[in-house]
């Protein structure tokens, strides 16, 4: 999976539109971890509550897509290897 970088905005399969903020967020509560955090777009931030938490299949289309630069190149290659050593589910199996 190649992963966007925080700003580009999508649209999920339930139609709405978030922006990309964060990577891998963990709700503790529910014991489950995601691919994306985001934001509603383009409202924002309007409480912390009301984070949108996501993964890659959720995802129906790309509206805007930032352009990477080297720093986000980076963190774009730090997330695949994160993805393709299965931390994610080794993270999943620890909450559970």
């Amino acid at each position: 999976m190649n992963f966007y970088i925080i700003g580009t905005v999508v649209k999920l399969k339930n139609e709405q539109k978030v922006m990309i903020t964060g990577y891998y967020p963990i709700i503790i509560e529910e014991k489950q971890i995601f691919d994306y955090l985001g934001c509603m777009y383009p409202e924002g931030v309007l409480d912390s509550k009301q984070n949108i938490f996501f993964d890659k299949n959720d995802i129906s289309e790309v509206l805007w897509n930032r352009t990477i630069n080297d720093r986000n190149e980076k963190i774009i290659i730090k997330l695949n290897l994160f993805e393709k050593s299965n931390q994610k589910e080794m993270i999943q199996k620890k909450l559970i």
